[in-house]
């Protein structure tokens, strides 16, 4: 998980911090950063290799020599070739809810690759902390003027069979005879400074925000007004719950609207992908997308902070590319301590995923949500790559799945 105070830029992956390595010498010698060494676990032959259905393969290094030290580790690579696999974004049952990622794949036997997605808000436990598209269908999002930085992700195009970097951006209104109000957000954990939130049936039972009125709407018609508990309650899957923050222009709007107005409401999903070996293109109506920590491969170098948390040993999750466009599913992870898990630093994550030869390379979550799954033939059992099957396996808000079709 990742706190909600990064900024913009390093949620997009567009200006995330270089490491510097200094001279010997430097200006300033308190200043200078020294990165921890890649580990060399891939001077070794992988320990185990075999193919998977649609033309992936699977190599697992595994050092297995210091019983419980830090410096234990295993790393899992799966090569996905170029316009194979189709890829899609799979989620919890609702929006604030999460689920363990072979859970959410438990019923689908084309799933032949699964990686969990993408970061969560520390202070909702259970809640994407970014955008969330499954299905073609808008789960999550907030206009970028309200994020907070938080708008950085992976955008998934199933039909193409592809998946790049996205700065995703939200658009929509909502008309009455009353007046209009732009959407600000949707299925947000919290209010938008501007514009009306909206809450769907995919937020789920836990109580969403919400100001003095709700309007709610079902097809093109307001069909109730909610007020005090009741306005907090889970919509119907018809149904959408909108709210506004007392003393904006949004809520005097609300205010003013009355069971049986008529009433437009849209929104959808935008933006601009980028950093996934493509030229920066805009797109709408994403079938996937999820939150990212950002590139840390870019142009085949590292570009990855080396300094505070990032340098902590952790597991670790990456989506990349190579250089003729085929995809690298990455999770490396190791022993148990106590409570957490070591691993490797960012910047160590980043130096082998180009020695794996990447190109481009987004992490995903980390720590304990780290999670890859394979399924060696379709309809087969699902195998755990970056740990034992039976291992702790953490409940997060959403994956990453390659389908065999």
């Amino acid at each position: 998980m990742r706190s909600r105070t990064r900024t913009a830029a390093a949620a997009l992956g567009v200006a995330a911090l270089s490491v510097t390595l200094l001279s010997a010498t430097p200006a300033n010698p308190a200043a200078a950063v020294v990165c921890k060494p890649t580990p060399a676990i891939l001077a070794s032959a992988p320990v185990s290799s075999y193919s998977l259905p649609g033309g992936a393969t699977v190599r697992i290094w595994d050092t297995n020599t210091r019983s419980f030290t830090e410096g234990d580790r295993r790393l899992a690579v799966v090569r996905i070739p170029k316009a194979s696999l189709t890829p899609t974004v799979v989620t919890s049952p609702t929006v604030a809810r999460a689920a363990r990622v072979s859970t959410m794949v438990a019923g689908d036997p084309n799933a032949v690759v699964v990686l969990n997605g993408g970061t969560f808000d520390p202070s909702v436990p259970g809640i994407p902390d970014r955008v969330q598209i499954s299905k073609g269908v808008l789960r999550k999002l907030v206009r970028q003027a309200y994020s907070g930085g938080l708008y950085g992700g992976i955008a998934v195009d199933s039909v193409n069979k592809t998946i790049t970097g996205g700065a995703f951006d939200l658009a929509g209104s909502f008309s009455t005879r009353a007046g209009s109000a732009m959407v600000g957000s949707v299925n947000w954990q919290m209010l938008p400074s501007q514009g009306v939130a909206v809450y769907t049936n995919a937020w789920g039972t836990r109580a969403h925000p919400a100001g003095s009125r709700v309007v709610v709407v079902a097809g093109t018609k307001v069909t109730k007004i909610l007020t005090g508990t009741a306005a907090s309650r889970r919509p119907a899957t018809w149904e959408k719950f909108l709210t506004a923050r007392t003393g904006s222009g949004a809520a005097s709007l609300l205010a003013k609207v009355k069971v049986g107005d008529p009433a437009t409401l849209w929104y959808g999903a935008n933006g601009t992908t980028r950093y996934a070996g493509y030229p920066a293109t805009a797109f709408s109506k994403p079938s996937g997308a999820t939150g990212s920590g950002g590139a840390i491969v870019r142009d085949g170098a590292v570009d990855a902070p080396c300094s505070s948390r990032d340098e902590q040993p952790r597991p670790r999750s990456a989506i990349a590319w190579d250089a003729q466009g085929n995809m690298l599913v990455v999770a490396i992870a190791g022993k148990q301590f106590g409570s957490s898990w070591g691993g490797v630093s960012v910047h160590q994550f980043a130096g082998l995923l180009k020695q794996l030869g990447a190109v481009t390379a987004i992490r995903l979550d980390s720590g304990t949500s780290t999670t890859l799954w394979v399924r060696k033939t379709i309809g087969g059992p699902l195998v755990r790559l970056d740990r034992r099957s039976d291992d702790y396996e953490r409940e997060v808000v959403d994956a990453v799945a390659f389908r065999a079709i």
